[in-house]
């Protein structure tokens, strides 16, 4: 009786499961894109302001 019981509440538990895994998945989605996002914008400002430090250094040479 006690192992129906343990079965069926592992069947009842198993939607939890589930919403816990998938939270865990779309959170570390979220999470990679965002980290993705922020190096891909850093990397646009890094090469931005050196591309116009590259502008000021011809001009002055001009």
């Amino acid at each position: 009786m006690d192992d129906v019981y343990k079965s069926n509440w592992n069947i009842f538990r198993f939607p939890e499961r589930y919403a816990d895994v998938h939270n865990k998945i779309n959170q570390n989605v979220t999470d990679n894109t965002i980290d993705a996002t922020r190096r891909l914008n850093y990397f646009v400002l890094g090469s931005t302001q050196t591309f116009s430090k590259s502008i000021e250094i011809a001009q002055k040479l001009l």
